[in-house]
């Protein structure tokens, strides 16, 4: 048998293959983890150091030992594969079904919410969170591809339920000479608006 082909493996079976490997030492109970046989691992071991150009494990009488190499490979491989699973997790599984995506002006997330999330997580650590810019150019009722969003107004949106977050002034501020060159009274209109969380 030849040198393994590397086009016969994806980057993430070959990455799986090694972070098991060297979790275990053994291309044994690799193998068990992964559903693969013995003979598989190794066929990707092969393939990964021949794709690499350098070995990864000595191959002991009684189980293996990483290289120099392999050991300063298997923190970023190990971080890799753990991000993926995560990742799979929630898109795909159980996950998903506890994902909350909030639609959020992005000044008020930094200022309000972000400071927050610390104390939510460890609230509810099975909830996870999404978070997406609400830029918007009118105030049309959401598009439905969140869960809830923050924005401005009177929560005047009829196919909504609206909960009021806060109340705060705004007001109109401009250079007086902006005032006279629109003809504007330059004392200032202070109105009233809400965040609403629907």
């Amino acid at each position: 048998m030849g040198e393994p082909n590397e086009e016969e493996f994806t980057p993430a079976q070959l990455a799986q293959a090694f972070e098991a490997s060297a979790r275990h030492l053994s291309f044994t109970h690799a193998s068990t983890e992964l559903n693969l046989t013995q003979a598989a691992i190794s066929h990707q071991i092969k393939g990964l150091e021949c794709q690499l150009g350098c070995v990864l494990f000595k191959r002991l009488p009684r189980g293996l030992e990483l290289t120099d190499a392999g050991a300063a490979y298997l923190p970023a491989v190990h971080e890799s594969v753990e991000r993926l699973k995560a990742a799979t997790e929630e898109i795909f599984g159980q996950g998903q079904n506890n994902l909350l995506t909030v639609k959020i002006n992005m000044v008020f997330f930094m200022r309000w919410l972000a400071p927050r999330m610390k104390e939510f997580r460890r609230l509810h650590p099975k909830i996870n969170l999404r978070i997406t810019s609400n830029i918007w150019l009118d105030n049309k009722e959401s598009s439905g591809d969140c869960d809830m969003e923050v924005r401005y107004g009177r929560g005047k949106w009829p196919s909504l339920q609206c909960d009021r977050l806060t109340r705060m002034n705004c007001f109109q501020s401009a250079a007086r000479a902006t005032w006279r060159r629109t003809g504007r009274s330059p004392h200032l209109r202070i109105c009233q608006t809400t965040r609403f969380c629907m």
